[in-house]
């Protein structure tokens, strides 16, 4: 999400290829645009510093959270401060990282459904590393 730049944001939606699967799958996906993306990618794009960053999510000097190394420590000291803040001044009790919002997604939508957004091209990935709880299913009701 670090590396996406403004020409990804497209009519139809967001065009990405996650760089962890440049290598293997290659996959790349069109997040479909919805109301609420439009309006997150747009207060992104108002925040940014345009003349600096070539990323969409940038930090407070226009300089891209990724580093030429491909790290990502300036992001990494954000989401701390804002952790800590979120603990102090919300009816948070506990920490999470970044990434668990990917698991809470995908644990939250049909197997398929998580598998395609999150560009795995095996169901068997997104259950091993990403489902965070079982799966729901209803038992059979005798007529």
């Amino acid at each position: 999400m670090l590396r996406l730049r403004p020409s990804d944001w497209q009519n139809d939606g967001l065009h990405v290829r996650p760089h962890k699967t440049a290598k293997s799958s290659g996959v790349a996906l069109v997040i479909e645009c919805t109301l609420s993306l439009a309006a997150a990618i747009d207060a992104a794009l108002a925040a940014r510093s345009k003349d600096i960053s070539p990323t969409i999510f940038c930090s407070r000097y226009g300089r891209s959270f990724i580093s030429a190394d491909g790290t990502a420590y300036a992001f990494d000291a954000a989401w701390a401060r804002f952790m800590r803040r979120a603990l102090a001044e919300t009816a948070l009790e506990e920490r999470f990282q970044e990434k668990d919002l990917r698991k809470k997604v995908a644990s939250d939508m049909p197997l398929e459904d998580a598998r395609a957004l999150l560009g795995h091209t095996s169901a068997a990935t997104t259950r091993r590393h990403y489902r965070l709880r079982g799966e729901r299913v209803k038992p059979h009701e005798p007529k």
